[in-house]
């Protein structure tokens, strides 16, 4: 990463996702919603959010790498946004040159796991998540015994919005359970849990889930999607997810696995 600064002004080159582009409009300002030790939000005015941080995680990630820490320290909540492209100007002096990338985990892949693969990775899940708070989620997806997506969709409304933190456990699992949905091709109607979600939620989760019913995900779940397919080495990618801040790991992949789990055995 390029950095430079003065008194006054910071300028820095930073990589981002690939969505990144398609979310700022040239001109439009938006602002800082939150700012953590790991990660900042900036929000627009449509809802939608771009990620600040160390490493590129989602595909609506901009990544400073070791400029983070400096980065950080010139961020506030409420300051103003503006984009310009490639530019970002955001509050006092801070400037940062955006070059959108290719490369970013977005699933826009599917089919039927490795059975080896996938039984190797619920195992492992299993011995990890004997973590109570998530037992009511799980068990709200395995009341579902038709095979049938938008069952599920329907059973998992009033998991939305349960549980402390920026992204509740609650948005996590569903997150999950939309991936999984979409790695295995098969389409449900996610509207009223995205309604739920506006209404009992909060922001970023509720976009985030919106988010990740197309695809993007953060690159260790990503990672893991791509191997169970590819019947590659997918344990270390697990250990990886788990490691994403707070429960959000543990319940994106609970409910990303409850769901390959269930409803691969329909896939012929």
């Amino acid at each position: 990463m390029k950095f430079t600064s003065t008194v006054m002004q910071t300028f820095v080159v930073a990589k981002a996702g690939s969505e990144v582009g398609t979310i700022f409009k040239d001109g439009e300002k938006y602002w800082i919603e939150s700012v953590g030790e790991r990660s900042a939000y900036i929000k627009t005015t449509s809802g939608d959010v771009v990620i600040l941080s160390r490493k590129l995680f989602t595909p609506y990630s901009i990544v400073f790498g070791e400029a983070w820490e400096s980065v950080r320290k010139r961020l506030a909540v409420k300051h103003s946004v503006l984009y310009n492209e490639p530019f970002l100007e955001i509050g006092d002096g801070l400037k940062i040159c955006v070059k959108v990338g290719e490369d970013s985990p977005k699933i826009t892949f599917n089919g039927k796991p490795d059975v080896e693969r996938l039984r190797q990775v619920y195992n492992v899940y299993m011995i990890i998540a004997s973590v109570s708070e998530l037992d009511g989620y799980v068990e709200c997806l395995r009341s579902v015994r038709v095979f049938d997506t938008q069952d599920v969709l329907n059973c998992l409304v009033d998991v939305v919005g349960r549980g402390p933190g920026l992204t509740p456990a609650g948005d996590d699992f569903v997150s999950g359970v939309l991936l999984g949905l979409r790695l295995l091709g098969l389409k449900a109607d996610a509207s009223e849990l995205f309604q739920k979600a506006r209404k009992s939620s909060r922001w970023p989760s509720w976009k985030m889930m919106e988010h990740a019913h197309h695809g993007c995900t953060f690159s260790p779940i990503y990672n893991l999607c791509r191997e169970i397919l590819m019947g590659g080495d997918c344990v270390e990618h697990v250990f990886e997810a788990v490691r994403i801040g707070g429960s959000t790991g543990l319940a994106t992949l609970a409910g990303l696995l409850e769901t390959l789990r269930i409803f691969s055995e329909q896939l012929v």
